[in-house]
């Protein structure tokens, strides 16, 4: 096992794919996009209220196979995903974070082992990028916060600057993307238990500022 390769991040934007469009400007009113995710959805129809969301079902496969058959008009998919299954060509547009801020921990690769079987833990540990880990456990410490999952409409993401430097945005939205809540801050992240409170301190504000209803 080499010890110099570390599963870093991967692309965590998502893609716009359509056998017709170019990109998300190019959709015409009322065109058809076809998403599982309720974050996607919200997204969406903040930016473009006209379009017409569908509920797409599938492995990625499947689901870009339904779109060429004309199903919708376009899907949208997490990039990481498309680059690891070398379907990247099928990619209409990438989507920028300040476009379609990406999921919580989207790109990120997390193994479970048993708590206690540290030959394991010891193997993964050679596996594990520190700054990846940080940056999953800020995000994943808002979603907490809030008391969400993968049904909730919310967004998390965070990147370092430089150094520890680390900036967290995070957002959420009405289902129907009529209205929502952005949350940012830059602050230093040298360990876990400051990436956790980063974290905390956002989701918190996002769940005071959120009525229930987008939560439930």
């Amino acid at each position: 096992l080499r010890m110099d390769v570390y599963l870093e991040r991967a692309d965590a934007r998502d893609a716009l794919l359509s056998a017709k469009y170019a990109s998300l400007d190019d959709l015409p009113e009322g065109a058809s996009v076809g998403t599982s995710s309720l974050r996607r959805q919200a997204i969406l129809l903040q930016k473009r209220p006209d379009l017409k969301i569908e509920t797409i079902r599938g492995n990625v496969p499947t689901r870009i196979a339904k779109m060429k058959e004309g199903q919708v008009d376009a899907i949208i998919l997490a990039k990481a995903g498309l680059d690891r299954l070398s379907l990247s060509d099928e990619i209409s547009e990438t989507l920028e974070a300040d476009v379609m801020l990406p999921a919580v921990c989207q790109g990120i690769i997390g193994i479970e082992y048993r708590e206690h079987d540290d030959n394991i833990r010891n193997v993964l540990q050679n596996l594990h990028c520190e700054k990846t880990g940080l940056i999953a456990t800020a995000e994943r410490a808002v979603l907490q916060a809030v008391d969400g999952s993968c049904h909730t409409p919310i967004s998390s993401y965070a990147v370092f600057k430089s150094g520890h430097d680390m900036h967290l945005q995070t957002m959420i939205l009405a289902p129907d993307g009529s209205d929502h809540h952005y949350f940012e801050d830059t602050r230093a992240v040298a360990d876990e238990s400051a990436a956790r409170i980063f974290g905390q301190e956002l989701g918190d504000k996002l769940k005071q500022a959120a009525p229930a209803a987008w939560i439930k």
